[in-house]
């Protein structure tokens, strides 16, 4: 199945590409505004006072419809994932009302329900809210990457590779945690399969005198759980150091280089201000991407298991 194959409303994907273009070029246009009012501020001239006014009011005024279009954009993406959810979860039990009384009772009816509601679930929170994100990832960037280009090519292609090495960091961490969150589902759903069995077999295991058996069942199935949290606690901490650290290189990198820019008249502060706040532009969209892939990897298992259902 397709990835987009659920989406209904066409216009949809060319609303969500207009939105994010534009939430994207309302991101972008605050460091235009931003470079020239500290420009016209490091001149101490009080003549231009009105035009930094005029430049503050006009920054404000993007930032504010920037984030208002992320916020919509973002809406939009959610509120129709959740739309394709419920038809999703509609389908199952239509499917159930038709298919053979015999294949029922092949299947476990509480894996069935549970790996239905949760697949149906995954769609609804993360269908096109990836889709949605990786527009916007895209034409941030661009736009990011035209600036310092226009800017100057050489503090480009010394800014890039810190961003890109992030980012490479950021994946190989992400591609660890893929699969310790993998085997995390996997023993919570056995530690849930045997709860439950025992739960309504409970009479019987009295009966037979199985507790301290199916107890055992119970600690091994937990333990394995907990060790599985632990481990992805401990990758989800080390993540957290490693890229901050990163960050906070590329900051001090930026600082220097941009410093030497400057003094040698190749820059101007205002320049120099406005990448050190905004840096973030060419950094995040290439970290977002890592998560993109991440969502649209357990929306497609999603999808994967509601065909094979």
């Amino acid at each position: 199945m397709r990835y987009l194959s659920l989406l209904k409303k066409k216009l949809m994907l060319m609303r969500m590409v207009i939105l994010a273009f534009l939430a994207s070029l309302f991101a972008m246009s605050p460091i235009l505004i931003m470079e020239k009012i500290v420009d016209n501020a490091s001149s101490f001239n009080l003549d231009r006072l009105p035009m930094i006014l005029i430049l503050s009011f006009l920054y404000l005024i993007m930032q504010i419809i920037g984030n208002g279009l992320f916020a919509y954009s973002s809406y939009q993406a959610k509120k129709e994932s959740r739309e394709i959810g419920a038809d999703l979860q509609l389908q199952v039990y239509k499917k159930l009302t038709v298919v053979d009384i015999s294949e029922i009772d092949k299947i476990s009816t509480i894996e069935f329900a549970n790996i239905a509601v949760e697949d149906s679930t995954i769609i609804a929170e993360n269908y096109l809210v990836p889709i949605n994100n990786l527009f916007i990832s895209i034409f941030t960037f661009s736009m990011a990457l035209i600036y310092m280009l226009r800017i100057n090519w050489m503090l480009t292609l010394i800014l890039f590779p810190l961003c890109l090495l992030t980012a490479l960091v950021s994946k190989k961490l992400q591609s660890k945690m893929e699969v310790y969150v993998s085997n995390k589902r996997e023993n919570s759903k056995i530690l849930f399969n045997n709860f439950s069995q025992i739960i309504f077999g409970i009479k019987s295991i009295r009966s037979f005198k199985k507790e301290t058996y199916f107890s055992n069942v119970i600690e091994d199935s937990s333990n394995k759980l907990k060790t599985s949290d632990i481990k992805q606690a401990q990758l989800e901490s080390l993540s957290e150091g490693v890229l901050s650290c990163l960050f906070m290189i590329t900051i001090g990198l930026i600082l220097m280089v941009t410093s030497i820019f400057l003094i040698k008249g190749m820059i101007t502060f205002g320049i120099m201000v406005a990448i050190l706040m905004y840096n973030n532009m060419l950094v995040d969209p290439l970290l977002q991407l890592v998560n993109i892939q991440a969502q649209m990897i357990k929306v497609k298992e999603s999808m994967s298991r509601r065909s094979e259902e």
